[in-house]
């Protein structure tokens, strides 16, 4: 059971999408199957027009908010320009505007396709556990939060939450809320007999923030941080030395910044996109523990002496005037011998499957691919949980090598298509190995996804731009009116805002996903 949490401040923007069409025509029949005061059949929205989604959501919307204006928090998403908005935001080291977290949570709770449907009874009764579990709206606190959950395919819910107490109109600030989801959904998989999640393991790779994604949706890019994760881990699979580690990052157009210690040696590091600037016009920087927990400075310091304390493997070409053919060969031979010394040492795996991390790097960076190619996907395949840098073998050296001589020649697009279906068949019993220890189920999972997309033909990514869901326009002919809370039960008539169609997270903030750890490492 797939659980994540977004924060926002808008219930109506998002009630509105989640009667609405989806972002990609995937919604039916919406409907609340379950509500704080246990009245679901009375708080859904009445289909009230000729349109698929033509619902009025005026009541459930009013009641949702009733909460927000009685503490006189904003109903819709805060805007800088408001004075009156102004403590709802903060200032970042580089002088830019970061918009707090909002009241509102969107939990959204899914099973894997595979497993049996599941009756609106039964998720009723999941979404009552989760809100009781987390502390959000306990069954013995009725002044507690309101929420409500919408339902709109076979696979899973949707729960709006307005954390504002009811009685008081205090806003609500749960502890270890996001721990207690966790081990409330590990309960229902038990439960009810469906596939289990792994838990957090501190290996995900950081994401961008929400004001990212809205600024690299404004400028049709990809988010920074995401472009410079890749840039940076294809960099430094392709050097052993910081020197070219910098000239590496130059020559493909970012900005690097190092930070010495009093005694002169480096204390780390930082990168930024070139003309990716602040309001005060300074870059906009990340240093590498931003990126992922194994491109901090101390991780990146320890692979590369790794590499220069070790000799040229015997087996490895001679760099000089090699071919790509030729490298690419090498590399379908050193896949071949992984396969069977990890059939005779499964031990084994975590250091190769780090090594294999700098081969994709570099290869998707030969064919063009940034964020789009295995090596996106590899990434999180190659970090053993608490470990990020595991030791290295003989093979990993000789596969080490191997990224460096691609990164040194052209590879043809038909040799690296040779390349990344041997590392694919090696990526499948990696996979394989990674789910029988028990201990790396996030792994094994990054590593069957690498498999099934890694011989696809290349292609350059492609921005994933957003729309905040406060954009959502009036249906045509419709009049705005005011909405004032309902005393009991709610009343109907037609909604005067249409469905919209929000960005992933519905415009709010992804806080840490349940199970799934926010990847920030602690590391320089």
């Amino acid at each position: 059971m797939i659980d994540r949490v977004y924060k926002g401040w808008d219930p109506g923007g998002l009630i509105w999408y989640l009667f609405g069409p989806g972002r990609y025509s995937e919604h039916e029949n919406p409907r609340v199957v379950a509500t704080w005061d246990n009245r679901p059949q009375v708080w859904q929205p009445e289909h009230v027009g000729p349109g698929e989604f033509d619902y009025d959501t005026d009541a459930l919307v009013a009641a949702m908010q009733a909460p927000l204006k009685a503490a006189r928090l904003p109903v819709t998403t805060p805007t800088v320009e408001d004075p009156t908005h102004r403590r709802f935001f903060k200032t970042l080291p580089d002088g830019s505007q970061a918009l707090r977290d909002g009241t509102v949570r969107h939990l959204t709770l899914r099973n894997e396709a595979t497993d049996r449907p599941l009756s609106d009874e039964e998720w009723a009764h999941i979404a009552e556990e989760m809100m009781h579990r987390s502390g959000w709206a306990r069954r013995d606190d009725p002044g507690a939060a309101r929420w409500a959950a919408v339902r709109h395919d076979d696979e899973g819910i949707h729960i709006v939450a307005v954390l504002v107490r009811q009685d008081t109109g205090k806003r609500m600030w749960p502890r270890h809320d996001y721990t207690r989801l966790r081990k409330a959904a590990e309960a229902m998989e038990q439960l009810y007999g469906v596939t289990s999640t792994a838990p957090a393991d501190q290996t995900a790779a950081a994401t961008p923030s929400r004001a990212e994604e809205e600024k690299a949706a404004r400028s049709g890019q990809v988010a920074a941080r995401t472009e410079l994760r890749e840039a940076v881990s294809q960099a430094a699979s392709s050097v052993v030395t910081l020197q070219d580690f910098q000239a590496a990052l130059t020559a493909a157009n970012y900005e690097v910044a190092l930070r010495y210690l009093p005694s002169g040696d480096v204390a780390g590091y930082k990168v930024a996109r070139k003309g990716d600037v602040n309001a005060a016009g300074n870059p906009i920087w990340f240093s590498g523990s931003q990126l992922a927990s194994d491109l901090s400075w101390p991780k990146l310091a320890r692979r590369w002496s790794q590499a220069r304390r070790g000799r040229r493997p015997e087996t490895a070409l001679d760099g000089a005037g090699v071919s790509g053919q030729a490298w690419v060969e090498h590399g379908e031979a050193l896949a071949e011998r992984a396969r069977r010394l990890l059939l005779e040492d499964p031990e084994q795996v975590h250091g190769i499957t780090h090594a294999v991390s700098e081969v994709w790097a570099v290869l998707d960076h030969s064919q063009g691919r940034l964020i789009s190619g295995p090596g996106a996907r590899w990434d999180r395949a190659a970090r053993q949980p608490y470990q990020p840098v595991p030791e290295t073998s003989r093979l990993a050296d000789e596969l080490r090598w191997l990224a460096r001589g691609i990164g040194s020649t052209d590879v043809p697009s038909v040799a690296a298509m040779q390349l990344a279906a041997a590392l694919a068949a090696l990526a499948l019993q990696i996979a394989s190995l990674l789910s029988e220890s028990g201990r790396a189920p996030q792994q094994a999972r990054a590593a069957r996804q690498t498999s099934r997309i890694a011989t696809r033909p290349p292609s350059r990514p492609v921005p994933r731009p957003s729309q905040p869901v406060e954009r959502a326009g009036r249906r045509p002919g419709g009049r705005h009116r005011s909405r004032e809370m309902p005393a009991v039960a709610p009343t109907r008539g037609r909604s005067s805002r249409q469905p919209s169609t929000p960005p992933p997270g519905w415009g709010g903030r992804p806080g840490p996903a349940p199970g799934r750890d926010s990847g920030r490492g602690r590391g320089r």
